[in-house]
């Protein structure tokens, strides 16, 4: 009986998550055009109420998918669509899609080539750099510096995302355990699933993902084959 209920109550968040996502794209789409007319007659106030409309259904769409994810993932059929990419383009690809939440940040790349050819899904990986990032900006201090270190290792493509703050739970790596939250404020929360559905993207590419605190910045850092060997 409990674990019917317990079925029942998920598909109900499944189902209400993705009835979610159409109001909030049709937003997303309505608020993009009116910010990119030129013709449109608003004053800076208003153009900056319609940015925050943005950001906020930005959010809210982060959210919604990494739900809808989280259920995804539970599936045997879940399947990733693995084919050389140049991560590079896929890094700065997501950094430019994260504006909405990173309005004070600088974020660096360091790597000693611009051009590392790995195999993986795209989508799900920029799922994971979204992940990660986002978190970094909203943990982080404000107008402080984020980094990103690439390299090739082993045959890895090894990937750190560096930035000030601190884990504040005894073991580092439950911060990708679900609904774990390292947020101080409410104001912070999010669904507590970002970190740990970017667990289960890294490791079905057959890689592995850590935290740790290194004095007073966070590190986390994640590694997958670059010829993929995923069974």
């Amino acid at each position: 009986m409990q674990n019917a209920m317990s079925k029942q109550k998920s598909s109900l968040i499944e189902n209400l998550a993705h009835d979610l996502k159409s109001p909030i794209y049709s937003q997303i789409n309505a608020l993009n055009l009116l910010l990119g007319d030129k013709s449109f007659n608003v004053t800076n106030t208003q153009r900056e109420l319609l940015s925050d409309l943005l950001a906020s259904n930005m959010y809210m769409k982060d959210m919604v998918l990494n739900i809808l994810l989280g259920f995804r993932l539970k599936c045997e059929n879940f399947n990733l669509d693995i084919v050389p990419h140049n991560f590079h383009q896929t890094l700065n690809s997501v950094i430019k899609s994260i504006k909405h939440v990173n309005n004070s940040h600088k974020i660096s790349v360091i790597s000693d080539t611009d051009y590392i050819c790995a195999e993986y899904d795209d989508t799900q990986i920029k799922r994971v750099l979204s992940n990660l990032l986002t978190n970094a900006c909203k943990h982080s201090t404000l107008n402080s510096e984020i980094k990103i270190v690439c390299e090739q290792n082993m045959g890895d493509l090894v990937v750190k995302i560096i930035n000030d703050g601190h884990i504040d739970f005894e073991q580092t790596d439950d911060i990708f355990k679900p609904y774990k939250t390292n947020a101080k404020t409410e104001a912070l929360c999010g669904s507590g699933l970002g970190l740990y559905i970017s667990k289960q993207i890294i490791e079905h590419h057959g890689g592995q993902i850590n935290a740790l605190n290194n004095g007073s910045e966070v590190c986390v850092t994640f590694k997958i084959p670059i010829i993929s060997k995923r069974i």
